[in-house]
């Protein structure tokens, strides 16, 4: 049997046997409770420690990292709207730099996704971590964090949303289902840069952009953030058996294992509830737009109407006027 890994420079690999008997020793001695004894998850990732001193330190140097981006970007637009008017321009210059340095973040995520592809994993034994990817999900971590500073400006179905994504990124983090939350945050940033338009085109003033935003979201939501949502990521959760199998093996009671999962999967459900309500959302706004231009546009060609029948009642009344004169 080879030994478990559990040191992160070891470069011995993963075993399951090991596993298992790491399993075992935790719950011989009391350890198990919602999950196995740190470091080990319910997912074992070679050399993964989550809470390690060197995560620890970079989790705060990126969080730093990303406030001093956000500084830089504020500058080099205030440099770039000085001495223009907000009046002419209908420009709401502090959010439209908020939601620029948000829209910036949200594309180079996709980017980043779109040039490492998510490879969605539940397999009880896991490769190493690259580390571009353990980069880019402690920067998510750190910008999520960043992100808690506008909760008292954010609604409260917002707010609600931001908390359950941060316990979703730690968890997944925690439990050894850093994969499958790379694939939350591929879904999620991709259709968000749908709604940075949305509010980009709000911020200058301009229907036109405000209408391509909200026209995409509409249809990309319901495609990535609830039928891709489901279909990759909680249906492969919920049928997944290997896991099951393992700490069957183990003997650790199907019940134990069921509430580190459920604690998981609610958080994970509860984004999905949260994406079908802003969905809704999105489209009653939309048809409320469409609706009050319609409306818009009707009573402007009824105003045009009775304009026209006023100017022709006041011809006629003219000519019927001078007639009798002439008479």
């Amino acid at each position: 049997e080879e030994p478990f890994c559990l040191d992160q420079s070891a470069v011995t690999p993963l075993s399951e046997a090991g596993a298992v008997r790491e399993l075992r020793r935790g719950l011989a001695a009391g350890d198990w409770t919602w999950l196995p004894v740190y470091p080990l998850g319910h997912a074992q990732i070679e050399g993964h420690l989550p809470f390690s001193l060197d995560n620890v330190l970079l989790a705060i140097a990126l969080f730093v990292l990303l406030e001093v981006v956000k500084v830089a970007v504020f500058a080099v637009l205030d440099a770039c709207l000085t001495g223009k008017k907000d009046e002419k321009l209908k420009l709401n210059t502090c959010r439209f730099k908020t939601v620029v340095y948000f829209t910036s973040f949200h594309l180079l995520s996709t980017i980043y996704n779109l040039w490492h592809a998510p490879e969605p994993s539940l397999a009880f034994l896991q490769p190493a971590l690259p580390g571009h990817l353990r980069v880019y999900y402690l920067v998510q971590i750190a910008y999520t964090v960043q992100s808690f500073k506008n909760l008292e400006k954010m609604a409260d179905v917002m707010s609600a949303h931001h908390l359950i994504t941060f316990l979703v990124l730690l968890s997944s983090w925690r439990f050894g289902f850093v994969r499958i939350g790379q694939q939350v945050l591929w879904l999620h940033d991709s259709t968000d840069v749908f709604i940075d338009v949305i509010r980009i085109g709000s911020a200058v003033g301009s229907d036109a952009v405000t209408y391509l935003g909200a026209a995409g979201g509409a249809l990309m939501w319901p495609w990535l953030r609830i039928y891709a949502f489901s279909s990759n990521v909680l249906v492969p959760i919920l049928r997944n058996t290997e896991m099951h199998e393992v700490y069957g093996r183990v003997g650790v009671p199907f019940n134990d294992i069921r509430k580190g999962f459920h604690l998981y999967l609610v958080c994970l459900v509860g984004i999905l509830v949260l994406n079908v309500y802003w969905w809704i959302m999105l489209v009653v706004r939309i048809l409320k737009e469409v609706q009050g231009g319609k409306v818009g546009e009707e009573k402007a060609k009824a105003k045009q109407k009775k304009g026209t029948a006023r100017r022709a009642r006041s011809r006629s009344r003219s000519r019927s006027r001078s007639k009798a004169k002439k008479s």
